[in-house]
């Protein structure tokens, strides 16, 4: 193919930069939002800045999550976050409470079914997730468990949640600590 071949730009055309493609493209205001479907605008897209700090630190930051659910967003800087994720641990760990469900701990119960202990162990493992919440609480006598109790099965459950929501947030701290998370 020799250059005769090629069109030739003619005067007043405008040649395409480097920068720009092939397809047309719209600019748009930052403050005015794009409609979307349905007639409704896109949120515009907050960013926040996000630095990771040592291994060592987050690791830390984590310890301190799951002992106090809150503390490690708190310790990050993240004051909303942690006041509505500790709200969300405390309320489902005194429900569960008040509701009489069970603390299991250390001690599993020997009953004839082998299959029993293995479970106990999974349960201690969410109830202990709430972290010093558990251990004061168990040390207080509380989550002793009432069978007769018509609740006793929701408190239950909801001391397990608890404890693995925090396991959940604390590992949410530990994302945010590293940056992989804004």
């Amino acid at each position: 193919m020799s250059n005769g071949d090629l069109p030739q730009a003619q005067p007043g055309d405008s040649a395409p930069n480097a920068n720009e493609s092939e397809t047309p493209h719209t600019e748009h205001s930052p403050s005015r939002p794009e409609p979307v479907l349905g007639g409704f605008t896109a949120a515009p897209e907050i960013v926040t800045e996000t630095r990771a700090i040592p291994m060592g630190a987050a690791i830390a930051i984590s310890a301190g999550a799951w002992l106090i659910p809150g503390l490690g967003h708190l310790i990050l800087g993240r004051w909303t976050r942690s006041l509505l994720f500790a709200l969300c641990v405390f309320s489902l760990f005194f429900l569960g409470l008040g509701m009489e469900g069970k603390l299991y701990g250390w001690a599993f119960d020997r009953t004839p079914t082998a299959q029993s202990i293995p479970l106990q162990a999974l349960e201690f493992f969410g109830d202990a997730g709430v972290g010093l919440p558990y251990f004061v609480a168990t040390r207080m006598g509380a989550g002793e468990g009432n069978l007769a109790n018509r609740s006793y099965d929701y408190g239950e459950k909801f001391l397990w949640v608890a404890g693995l929501l925090n396991y959940l947030i604390m590992l949410d701290a530990f994302d945010v600590a590293l940056g992989r998370k804004p």
